[in-house]
């Protein structure tokens, strides 16, 4: 038994002993035990009802709004993490994609979200070849991304919420482990070895970065039209003009 389930029981244990006291010396004073015990068995019957309305329902309503501001909390951090990190790196990482025109043939790149529409997208984004092409990226440019922004990282990855979003926090780690790679690897003597290793390393970012931009974006869609909007401009999947989109996005 740990430490916080004995103190439940030496306090459920208390409270009982003191309600039985109470009623003893309710007893002791006025000499009437038929009222003591209609009195007792009366606070008995009515703890069910009690029961019911504090836990199944208050408790419940509580813990669903406490749940709700969680994940509006934890939506805001990533939406934080993609406005001032994550979109750059995914606008690097396509560069490097030789499959890029699946994802693009997957409607990665609609202007139309809903949960459905998310949860084919990921399945797609899922089974697509990661493999890519890492001498078309800038990886000093990464490099360079991930080392300035190496702080926020390590904020995030801290935070007890996000710890709740496993995918998440999966997502974090295998970018500080890219900045890692990159940093004790990558020089202009790295061998083709290494290189591929590398390559490995992006490609499960890149993976992880696609599937919670997918979340993302149809949280946005969902709650935040104005947003979504940019987003779509943004969009590092969409290869199109920046001038064609907000003519596209902008006009809507």
């Amino acid at each position: 038994m740990n430490k916080k389930t004995k103190e439940t029981v030496i306090i459920g244990i208390g409270l009982v002993l003191l309600s039985l006291i109470l009623h003893y010396a309710h007893y002791l004073i006025f000499k009437d035990a038929h009222h003591t015990l209609i009195f007792l068995f009366a606070d008995i019957a009515f703890i069910p009802m009690e029961v019911f309305f504090t836990t199944l329902i208050i408790d419940r309503l509580l813990e669903k709004r406490e749940k709700n501001h969680f994940i509006e909390k934890l939506n805001m951090m990533i939406g934080l993490f993609y406005t001032e990190i994550g979109r750059n790196l995914l606008s690097e990482f396509v560069k490097g994609d030789d499959n890029l025109v699946e994802l693009i043939n997957s409607n990665i790149c609609a202007k139309s979200w809903n949960d459905t529409f998310c949860k084919n997208l990921k399945n797609k984004v899922e089974n697509h070849k990661f493999d890519f092409n890492i001498n078309k990226i800038d990886i000093y440019k990464i490099k360079n991304t991930l080392s300035q922004n190496r702080d926020f990282l390590m904020n995030l990855i801290m935070n007890e919420n996000i710890h709740e979003h496993e995918k998440f926090t999966e997502m974090l780690m295998a970018l500080l482990h890219v900045k890692e790679e990159i940093e004790s690897r990558y020089s202009d003597k790295i061998q083709p070895f290494e290189l591929q290793h590398l390559a490995s390393d992006m490609s499960v970012a890149y993976k992880y970065l696609t599937l919670e931009w997918c979340e993302y974006m149809n949280y946005l869609n969902k709650n935040y039209p104005r947003l979504f909007v940019r987003a779509l401009i943004d969009n590092p999947f969409d290869n199109r003009d920046k001038t064609e989109k907000d003519e596209l996005y902008l006009a809507q």
